[in-house]
């Protein structure tokens, strides 16, 4: 059951980096981001925090890490009410309680790893949002 946990987590990942890598590829960048001749910009298709203009690359991925620790707090939030609800109606089935006990483990693993890069880019005092 855990395996197919991991497969779920490993198309996940690989499709929101295909789709990101989608966006970025196609993104409109120079003057005809912004409609003007002086300023540059990306300007995509897809809206990311509100915003489908970026003025830098820079700002493009602070907008996509902003969005990856919001979708994190959430996902994790989710997998461990899926994990205690597996948790409960386990009925004492010791498979079903380790099962329960490694998605709890996993998710908050993958969140830890999220914060650790939250706390990485404020110790180098780089823009984090």
């Amino acid at each position: 059951m855990v395996k197919t946990y991991l497969k779920f987590y490993f198309i996940s990942i690989v499709s929101s980096v295909t789709i990101l890598s989608y966006n970025l590829a196609f993104a409109v960048t120079g003057s005809a981001a912004t409609g003007s001749s002086g300023s540059s910009g990306i300007r995509t298709g897809i809206e990311i925090n509100g915003k489908t203009g970026f003025s830098s690359f820079v700002d493009y991925i602070l907008n996509i890490f902003a969005f990856a620790m919001k979708a994190g707090v959430v996902l994790t939030t989710i997998m461990i009410i899926f994990a205690g609800y597996r948790y409960m109606t386990s009925q004492g089935n010791p498979t079903a309680i380790n099962e329960a006990k490694d998605i709890i483990i996993g998710s908050l693993t993958g969140f830890a790893l999220l914060l650790l890069v939250f706390l990485i880019l404020k110790i180098f005092n780089l823009p984090a949002f």
